[in-house]
């Protein structure tokens, strides 16, 4: 699913107009057994820091609204930071998408 993404982290938030939410498949290797997982998983292209950089392993709060105007938010880790594309992953779904909108809102703001 195609859409828009804001991402509040530690330092402040980023943000990209171009962004693919995904599940990736993911090799897990407990003893003898193996077998996969899938992962939630946002890519970001071209992402702007609005305030502060987002590094990699950041945890991080993320907001998702898709092509087709459904809203998400997710709490997940920054799994790499590139140039062109940047990953976040270990998703998981959070009701927050309100609180988070306004974090990134008031963010900077001094009162």
């Amino acid at each position: 699913m195609t859409g828009i993404c804001a991402i509040s982290h530690e330092g402040g938030w980023s943000i990209s107009n171009d962004t693919i939410f995904d599940a990736d498949k993911h090799l897990v290797v407990e003893g003898e057994k193996r077998y996969s997982k899938q992962i939630l998983t946002i890519k970001i292209n071209c992402i702007f820091d609005v305030s502060g950089q987002l590094i990699e392993g950041d945890k991080v709060e993320c907001l998702f609204k898709s092509d087709d105007d459904k809203k998400y938010a997710f709490i997940g880790t920054v799994k790499s930071r590139g140039k062109q594309l940047t990953v976040i992953h270990e998703l998981l779904k959070s009701e927050r998408y309100e609180q988070i909108l306004n974090k990134i809102k008031n963010h900077g703001k001094h009162n």
